[in-house]
């Protein structure tokens, strides 16, 4: 069974925010940028970001 990989790459002005399964992309994207890690995604840019096992969620509860 091969696993399945996801990747997300949020880019806004200068700000990128990149969530995902594959860490070698960022090894790969860490050799090129400065990177910060800041632990799991929660919240960016008005949008909640809520992750189950096979599904991530996003809702803008605050602009409805």
């Amino acid at each position: 069974m091969v696993a399945e990989t996801t990747l997300y790459v949020l880019v806004y002005v200068d700000d990128i925010v990149i969530t995902g399964n594959i860490y070698h992309y960022r090894v790969l994207l860490n050799s090129e940028f400065s990177l910060k890690d800041i632990g799991d995604l929660h919240y960016s840019l008005g949008i909640e970001v809520t992750r189950s096992y096979d599904c991530l969620y996003l809702c803008q509860r605050k602009y409805i």
